[in-house]
């Protein structure tokens, strides 16, 4: 008995447990990214323009952070949060409309491929634009001897991440032709 309850945990039959829990924590982690993105940002924003006059801002925010920011290095941090607020919170949205027909329990719906793809565009195109913001902040900053403010490297995470929503995606057109097929001869 408590296996058969433990199964019905684990795959989301019946009252779609795993589902419903997803759908909470994508729309925590939703809020978490427009309230501290958007806090950041506006923080960003002022540190920008208060370091702009001197060239070097002293911040200090309690005991955690103390330090002098050059205008470049805030630059680095707002172009960073102008790319991952918008797409995370984009790729938490369509989440969050695949996890809904899940916890409906009709997840295979023509509608849910192109959210993966979506979703996986979305992975690729904040990958590229990171790439682009290194690239000019490269060009165009002057971080004087602290290059160790913006790196370049390659997320493979992020780009195998990107492969298998579209093969994620594939796998719902598929299973959304199979059921509509199933439905014609039912």
């Amino acid at each position: 008995m408590f296996d058969e309850k433990r199964s019905d945990f684990m795959t989301g039959a019946g009252s779609n447990s795993v589902a419903s829990f997803l759908r909470v924590f994508v729309r925590i982690v939703f809020w978490a990214t427009v309230v501290f993105g958007g806090l950041a940002f506006v923080l960003l924003i002022l540190g920008l323009f208060a370091s702009l006059n001197g060239g070097q801002l002293s911040a200090k925010v309690g005991d955690a952070f103390s330090g002098d920011l050059s205008p470049a290095t805030f630059l680095a941090s707002l172009a960073g949060l102008v790319v991952l607020v918008p797409g995370i919170s984009y790729i938490c949205v369509q989440l969050n409309r695949i996890l809904a027909t899940l916890t409906a329990g009709d997840p295979f719906i023509p509608e849910n491929a192109p959210r993966l793809t979506r979703i996986a565009g979305t992975i690729a195109i904040m990958e590229l634009a990171r790439y682009m913001l290194i690239l000019l902040l490269f060009i165009f900053a002057d971080f004087g001897n602290d290059v160790e403010g913006v790196r370049f490297s390659v997320s493979l995470v992020a780009w195998v991440s990107a492969a298998a929503m579209l093969v994620f995606a594939q796998v719902f057109r598929e299973g959304s032709r199979l059921r509509e097929e199933e439905k014609m001869t039912v």
